[in-house]
C-alpha cells in the first residue's frame, strides 16, 4: 500500500511524441487532465534498461496539488524515484534588477 494512497484512476495512452532517449512514450491523464509524460525503453546503453522517465506536465506545475499527483502517479504505477535529472525554475516578472528588460536579456543569448 502506498504511503500516499492512490486516490485516482489514471489513464495511460500511447503518446505521439518521439524522444531521442526512449522508444516508448505514454500520456498519463486523470479525468481528461494531463498529469505526466511517461517514457520507457531507453535507447542509449548508458541508461539502465529498466530506466523510466516521468515528466510532470507543465500545466500541472501551476496547480497547488501538483506534488500530490506526482507521488500518487508514482504509487499507482509502482515507480520509485531514484534520480532527479533536471529541475526547471521559472519566475514571472516584468523587469530585472536595475531595469534590464527580459526581452533584451533573452536576445543577448
Amino acid at each position: 500500500m502506498s504511503p500516499y494512497g492512490v486516490r485516482a484512476e489514471y489513464t495511460i495512452d500511447k503518446g505521439e511524441e518521439l524522444s531521442p532517449l526512449f522508444n516508448q512514450h505514454y500520456m498519463v491523464t486523470w479525468k481528461k487532465r494531463r498529469i505526466a509524460h511517461l517514457n520507457l525503453e531507453p535507447r542509449p546503453s548508458s541508461l539502465h534498461p529498466d530506466s523510466v522517465m516521468l515528466k510532470v506536465d507543465n500545466k500541472l506545475l501551476y496547480e497547488p496539488d501538483w506534488l500530490f499527483f506526482l507521488k500518487d502517479v508514482c504509487a499507482a504505477l509502482q515507480l520509485e524515484i531514484m534520480n532527479i535529472s533536471r529541475v526547471d525554475i521559472c519566475a514571472d516578472f516584468v523587469e530585472f534588477c536595475e531595469g534590464r528588460q527580459p526581452l533584451n536579456f533573452v536576445k543577448a543569448y
